[in-house]
């Protein structure tokens, strides 16, 4: 499944389908950040633009070379549907002398949605991509009056703009999307949803591979540890995608912890965590013939080869009490525990 798509956004039911992802409770400050160069001379020419929701206004921003200029404004909105109509049918200000922000023709958008793992906020970000005409203008340095120096404009671009398509000729849209999430704390992933969502993927790790499905999980929520490779995706009733964590998507692959994880700490969570259906304590273990106790081991052995698998823990009590293991059982093993 693609996680690019590309969109008009002059599309009442694309308009409606934003409105639903980023509903606002009151007005919403967004910041709105506009680089411009002098286009031959004679006009000013929009060349990059990034707008985006902040949680608090700050001081306007200005830099102006001689042929570049450099603009940070905030604007309050209380609707996506408000901010669209002025982009596309007014305009949105930036600065006298320098053209608003305003697109006049069929607006064809890039759609590319940021995980929540991957942004600042830590919520799922629809972002939208709107080229602009190529500025076709060489990468000077900046210099200016009381100003910065840099050694090219790109350089001072990508810093500006901040985020990775930092490219010289878009505009940059950016709505969270809050209708689900993918909260991830302490080795744990919780899907956090008001909606009819439904999650779904695979784990891969030291116990081999578990597949995800949240329509048969008590809890929506999974442990990590122990996992070498994640497979987690939020889907809506129309199959859009509204989250994921996954570490074979190229571009927002999520990376695990690398440090190895201890099996006497993998043992230790699963006697914490007590007996499930597919892990079992046994106080005790005997080789001897006729012995209940290994015919009793046996059958439970029999029974997880025939199903997903399980672990079998020896030592344990039922009620999660660690008993040990007795020395005359010790000897029975040909090499010693450690190894």
């Amino acid at each position: 499944m693609s996680l690019t798509h590309e969109y008009n956004l002059k599309e009442t039911d694309i308009v409606n389908r934003l409105g639903e992802s980023a509903s606002f409770d009151s007005k919403q400050i967004f910041e709105i950040k506009a680089v411009y160069r002098y286009k031959n001379g004679k006009d000013w020419k929009l060349c990059s633009a990034l707008i985006h929701r902040v949680d608090a206004d700050k001081e306007e921003f200005i830099q102006e070379y001689n042929e570049d200029a450099f603009f940070t404004v905030y604007k309050k909105y209380s609707s996506v549907s408000e901010i669209l109509f002025n982009l596309f049918e007014i305009g949105l200000p930036v600065a006298e002398k320098y053209p608003p922000i305003i697109i006049d023709e069929i607006s064809h958008w890039e759609e590319i949605l940021i995980p929540s793992t991957s942004s600042l906020n830590k919520v799922p970000i629809r972002h939208y991509l709107y080229s602009l005409d190529s500025c076709n203008y060489s990468d000077e340095q900046l210099i200016g009056y009381k100003l910065p120096h840099y050694s090219s404009f790109n350089e001072k671009l990508k810093e500006f703009i901040t985020y990775e398509n930092y490219d010289a000729n878009k505009i940059h849209f950016l709505i969270e999307d809050k209708r689900a999430l993918l909260d991830v704390k302490d080795e744990k992933v919780t899907l956090i949803s008001e909606c009819d969502v439904h999650m779904s993927g695979t784990l891969e790790g030291v116990d081999g591979m578990q597949h995800v499905n949240s329509e048969n999980q008590e809890k929506s929520s999974i442990d990590l540890l122990g996992v070498t490779s994640v497979e987690l995706w939020v889907v809506d009733k129309n199959n859009l995608i509204l989250d994921y964590i996954s570490s074979s998507e190229y571009k927002y692959r999520y990376q695990l912890e690398k440090a190895e994880i201890a099996l006497e700490d993998l043992i230790k969570k699963k006697i914490e965590s007590g007996e499930t259906i597919d892990c079992e304590f046994k106080k005790f273990i005997d080789f001897g013939k006729g012995d209940s106790k290994a015919d009793e081991i046996d059958r439970t052995v029999c029974a997880f080869s025939n199903t997903n698998g399980g672990d079998l823990i020896i030592g344990v009590s039922d009620n999660g009490e660690v008993l040990g293991i007795g020395e005359g059982i010790r000897s029975k093993y040909k090499t010693s525990l450690d190894e």
